[in-house]
């Protein structure tokens, strides 16, 4: 008969299909680390519909064959040529025929058209972390609900798939186990019938039913050819070859039986009908047949206890020894309790008669959380009757004691640990830091049930990344996501506007990863990005996520070509909207290095002019805006960079503005203001006077200087001379060595006091590297923000190293004591650090995670650090 607790089956182990997702969530997140497996992907190239015919395999295959025959014909000193008819004069007649309808097979093949109406290309696809449920009252049989984003690139002169493709894919799918050799595995079946698998698209993508029918179509013969669930490897002694669906809603229960001897238990899954979770995670039920079966440990130690116990007994007629042995044991199942009951049979072989000893013991399991520890626990003293000759206090005594040994002989601790060994064991074959963990312990009149919570992988931050398509026409975000959860929204944002002050331009994407590049967009001088979602956590619930802003600045060609740690001569990149009451200097996101950067030798980049100012700033953007007026030229493109003595940018922008006037409204190249950081200007074009001019063609030469007060007329002129005539370089984002995603390089990191660590040493804990400059204060605002991070960090706190690039101790020292700094300062004189990761932009800072992968990249000051800017607009 079958056990109210586990039907036909020793044991059964039932899991919330909530905390299944919680799993399944981790297996999407780990698939950052590419040694991990089995995982889920996030972003898959796929490619869609089928090959003309000349590259279709058997096509393709043959001709690579003839090719390579043909090689070694040629290789051997004969004529290739002549060797294609022996394949059918010299060959079996079956053979020559077939040689005969391949050749005319390629033949045909090459005049063979695409047909432009058939969808053929590829698509670039946004997987979001899967979910189940589970198909109620069915055994093995799962719905899979995965949120897809795809951009589709067709083939020249092929038909293309309606858009935007946004959607949930919801697919039917059956698991079973199976022996693959001496392997067993979990083996799912991939739908082939197509009502099994159906697309939903996203609300607001307003696809018409034909269109969703032509994607659904397509995604049905992706999922089969690319998305085939690998078989996963599970221990022999883990779960039998079914489960069942208990209970519906946000309670449903996945139902397995558990392995607890040797032998495979035989039974029908559909004999599983209680639902036993209650609030908890997961629950462990054994029935009491088979922990009966693991009393005889209990029982044989109260025999053993008894066969050694004798009572003396003295009457009036004889004196005597009696023998104890034990009969009837019987077990009693109740609601939170247990009764061990049995006879002691008391035998002598005097005159006197045979005594008996009856008694009732009731025991509870008691689970010890810290331990995880299952024990036998007596409640009160046993219910004892005893014969007349047999002392009350005695027939007590001798049970207590007997009860005693047998309790400690209890092998439940082994065998509920042995259980939650197995469980973690398989657990971990896709989740590496799963724990199982039991929280309560209950008795029924049916068997034990042990409820717990399933402890995991800790969430990593989300991956927000973008950068340009290949051919530079728009932004995309395809390699971002969120570990274990589902990308909502696209927020991007960027500068529209003047040289430093401009109002934010902004596109909210629900439904595609790329952003066309708009005139506004190639002219930012930065683009942010930042994603919002939700994430399925360890345990199974959903929270929502917002992650960035990421900002990456935007730079079209380097103006000077130098080693990078010879000199930096830095710009600054502008924070948008900006209160009026902020100083220049206050608005300032960071700085770029315009000198030190590769480029094409063979292409033309920019006709650049150089003014020093000087001290006086007598509006010196209306002179040159009136050399602008005069010039003829207007052939090339040019870029005006106005440098201005350091501490200019103390001011607010309308008292700077007032000092430089305005530019001329024909002016159409590109306008940057800077500062005369450290002197590196002054010193890398060796300008000895103020003010003072530069001019560099579009061939980067150096062909003319000017020294005193701009004059219209001269400075027209050497324009119209020495400009070449270009066309405007292409803006493209800044982007380190490495990205997200991608393991951190390993470095030699030494801080002021010498002591030095390797990067790789530091795996398993979370690091931050940050680059920064003592003169710049977009880097020392960085330093007093990761000091806040790591003093409200604790014991999670990330391990932080700031690099600085040849600045002396004495500097180190000054920062660290006015911004109470307790990170290591890293000294790296020869920017070899900065080398390594591609730095070019100061502040950087470099997020890693615990697998030495890294997490994500911030160019200039955090979000935090721009919204108290903002603050001061209030």
């Amino acid at each position: 008969m079958a056990n109210n607790l586990t039907g036909d089956f020793d044991a059964i182990f039932q899991v919330s299909v909530k905390q299944i997702n919680g799993i399944l969530a981790t297996m999407h997140q780990s698939r950052i680390d590419p040694s991990a497996s089995p995982t889920f992907p996030h972003s898959i190239i796929i490619p869609v519909g089928e090959l003309p015919e000349i590259l279709q395999p058997w096509n393709k295959y043959f001709v690579q064959w003839v090719g390579g025959v043909a090689q070694q014909v040629r290789e051997t000193g004969g004529i290739a040529e002549e060797v294609i008819p022996t394949f059918y004069t010299k060959s079996l007649p079956e053979v020559s025929a077939l040689y005969k309808k391949a050749f005319a097979s390629v033949e045909d093949a090459r005049f063979i058209v695409p047909s432009s109406g058939r969808v053929r290309g590829t698509a670039y696809v946004q997987v979001s972390t899967p979910t189940i449920t589970l198909r109620g009252g069915a055994t093995s049989a799962i719905t899979v609900h995965v949120d897809v984003r795809a951009l589709f690139i067709p083939d020249s002169g092929a038909g293309t798939l309606p858009g935007p493709i946004h959607g949930e894919v919801q697919a039917n799918y059956v698991a079973t186990t199976k022996m693959v050799g001496t392997r067993r595995v979990v083996h799912v079946l991939v739908p082939s019938q197509d009502d099994q698998i159906q697309f939903y698209p996203a609300a607001g993508t307003n696809l018409s039913a034909p269109e969703v029918a032509e994607v659904a179509a397509e995604i049905r013969k992706a999922l089969r050819k690319h998305f085939v669930p690998t078989d996963v490897d599970i221990p022999g002694d883990f779960p039998v070859s079914e489960f069942i669906a208990l209970g519906s809603g946000p309670g449903q229960a996945l139902a397995l039986p558990l392995q607890l001897s040797n032998a495979a238990p035989a039974g029908d899954i559909s004999s599983v009908t209680n639902h036993l979770l209650g609030t908890s995670e997961f629950a462990i039920a054994v029935s009491k047949q088979y922990v009966e079966t693991q009393f005889a440990p209990v029982v044989q130690a109260m025999k053993d206890y008894a066969s050694a116990f004798t009572i003396n007994v003295s009457t009036p007629i004889a004196s005597t020894v009696y023998h104890a042995s034990i009969s009837n044991v019987a077990i009693t199942w109740k609601p939170g309790t247990i009764d061990f009951s049995a006879t002691i049979d008391l035998t002598t072989r005097s005159v006197l008669p045979n005594q008996w000893i009856t008694f009732t013991q009731t025991v509870t399991l008691e689970l010890d959380v810290p331990s995880q520890t299952v024990n036998l626990k007596a409640v009160g003293d046993p219910s004892v009757n005893e014969s007349s000759l047999v002392p009350h206090d005695v027939a007590v005594n001798g049970v207590k004691a007997a009860r005693d040994q047998a309790i400690a002989k209890s092998s439940l601790t082994a065998i509920f640990g042995d259980v939650r060994n197995k469980l973690i064991a398989g657990l971990q074959k896709f989740d590496k830091y799963a724990i199982v963990k039991y929280l309560t312990v209950e008795v029924t009149p049916d068997g034990i049930i042990l409820r717990g919570k399933i402890d995991s992988s800790d969430r990593l931050d989300p991956v927000v990344h973008f950068e340009e398509t290949p051919d530079r026409t728009a932004l995309t975000a395809f390699l971002s996501w969120i570990p274990g959860g589902t990308i909502d929204l696209y927020e991007w944002t960027w500068p529209e506007g003047a040289a430093w002050y401009s109002l934010v331009g902004h596109s909210d994407e629900p439904h595609r990863f790329v952003l066309p590049k708009s005139p506004a967009i190639v002219a930012a001088s930065r683009i942010c990005l930042r994603i919002q979602g939700t994430r399925i956590t360890a345990d199974g619930n959903v929270e929502n996520v917002m992650a960035g802003h990421i900002c990456k600045p935007s730079w079209s060609e380097p103006v000077l070509v130098q080693p990078p740690w010879w000199m930096k001569v830095m710009v600054p990149v502008w924070l948008p909207d900006w209160p009026d009451q902020v100083s220049l200097e206050d608005a300032i996101a960071g700085y770029i290095n315009v000198a030190g950067q590769s480029r094409d030798p063979g292409r033309l980049t920019t006709n650049t002019l150089v003014h020093f100012t000087g001290a006086r700033l007598e509006r010196p953007l209306e002179a040159l805006g009136e050399v602008m007026s005069q010039s003829r030229r207007q052939d090339g493109s040019l870029l005006m960079i106005l440098v201005l003595p350091a501490g200019t940018f103390r001011a607010t922008r309308r008292e700077v503005e007032d000092r430089l006037g305005s530019l001329d409204e024909r002016f159409a190249g590109h306008l940057l203001i800077t500062e005369d950081y450290l002197g590196a200007w002054t010193k890398m074009f060796s300008a000895r006077e103020t003010p003072s001019t530069f001019f560099l063609n579009a061939l980067r030469e150096f062909v003319w200087k000017h020294e005193g007060a701009i004059n219209a007329e001269t400075f027209a002129a050497a324009l119209d001379q020495h400009m070449v005539p270009a066309p405007a370089p292409p803006t493209a984002l800044m982007q380190l060595n490495v990205r997200p995603g991608e393991f951190a390089p390993n470095t030699l990191l030494e801080d002021e006091r010498g002591e030095a660590i390797a990067l790789n040493r530091l795996r398993g804990q979370k690091v931050v590297i940050n680059f920064w400059q003592s003169w710049a204060k977009p880097c020392l605002r960085e330093l007093r923000a990761l000091q806040g991070l790591l003093d409200q960090g604790g014991e999670n706190a990330p391990l932080i190293f700031a690099v600085n690039g040849g600045e002396d101790r004495a500097v180190f020292e000054e920062v660290r004591r006015d911004y109470d700094l307790k990170f290591p300062l890293i000294q790296d004189p020869d920017e070899r650090i900065a080398a390594i990761f591609g730095v070019q932009h100061w502040p950087t800072t470099i997020f890693i995670n615990r697998e030495g992968m890294i997490d994500r990249v911030q160019f200039g000051i955090s979000q935090e650090q721009r919204e108290e800017i903002a603050g001061a607009r209030s």
